[in-house]
């Protein structure tokens, strides 16, 4: 991206998060310094609800930190934070000039908004539990669908197959970010997944440490096991236009790898023509250089 936004200037590539986790502290000096600028009376009070929300430690800490908050007060925080975003959305900009700073600082409080109702279920309640993943991708496309509207630019989601699918093949979700997006943009929204007959990746295991793992050859029976058969070279594949018979017995759910943050996770059941438009299968995948080993 960086190389490419050398040689390419006046179109460059640009990089947004569209999850919950952490808001850091730059989002809260950015909603006060508008507020201060454009409604210098509003200050007090969104400084006041604000109180004890921005980050004083590093991303990793203050999200370990803030699960360790009573289920009361990250409610209450969370109350505080929709109560900043909602006097924002009370006085919005008139002038033509105004309105560019004051959509910026509207998603800004959005997502301190987000990150705090985030945290505010009680993830030891099942059904809370439920509620919180169906609240993380809707807000998750909800980004998505504003920096589409926002910027008016072509946009390529990277996330987890899960996410971008359009159906859900895990009870605790009940509907995913690609059928969010899917309602918001039809069939502006493309769901490309990925998949892989073996190699390496990183991953959290059980200890929370991050490290490489090596899958070796695919399943007998699952999804992965087919597509690596098709060809030998890696390849693209739009199951919308796929021969009948194709897409009849890829419209199965079958076994598929499940990999995300975490590993190990048990295999999903996919249908791909139901959950995907286009399927990317990789023969052969190496793990990331991650950050720490590149500046070591």
């Amino acid at each position: 991206m960086r190389a490419y936004n050398v040689g390419h200037p006046h179109d460059p590539l640009r990089f947004m998060g569209d999850d919950f986790a952490y808001a850091g502290p730059e989002l809260y000096d950015k909603v006060l310094e508008y507020v201060a600028r454009a409604r210098p009376t509003l200050l007090p009070r969104v400084a006041e609800l604000y109180r004890g929300l921005r980050p004083t430690t590093e991303a990793g800490t203050y999200m370990k930190e803030y699960l360790t908050r009573p289920l009361a007060e990250r409610r209450d925080m969370a109350t505080r934070a929709e109560r900043a975003l909602a006097l924002l959305k009370h006085h919005p900009a008139r002038s033509e000039p105004r309105k560019e700073a004051y959509a910026w600082a509207e998603q800004n409080a959005t997502a301190i908004a987000q990150t705090a109702r985030g945290y505010a279920f009680d993830f030891k309640d099942q059904k809370q539990l439920k509620k919180s993943m169906r609240f993380r991708d809707k807000i998750m496309a909800d980004n998505i669908a504003w920096w589409r509207a926002h910027t008016g630019q072509k946009i390529l989601l990277s996330a987890h197959n899960a996410h971008v699918s359009y159906r859900t093949s895990d009870p605790r979700y009940p509907k995913m970010q690609g059928a969010f997006l899917h309602d918001r943009l039809g069939k502006s929204y493309v769901s490309v997944g990925m998949t892989f007959g073996r190699g390496s990746f990183n991953a959290t295991g059980p200890d929370g440490e991050t490290r490489v793992y090596t899958l070796g050859p695919t399943a007998q029976g699952s999804n992965e096991h087919f597509f690596d058969r098709v060809r030998r070279s890696d390849y693209v594949v739009d199951l919308r236009t796929i021969p009948k018979a194709a897409q009849t017995w890829l419209a199965t759910p079958r076994p598929t790898r499940s990999i995300g943050t975490a590993y190990p996770e048990p295999a999903d059941r996919i249908a791909p023509v139901r959950s995907h438009d286009i399927i990317i299968h990789l023969h052969v995948v190496r793990p990331a250089k991650l950050f720490d080993a590149i500046f070591e």
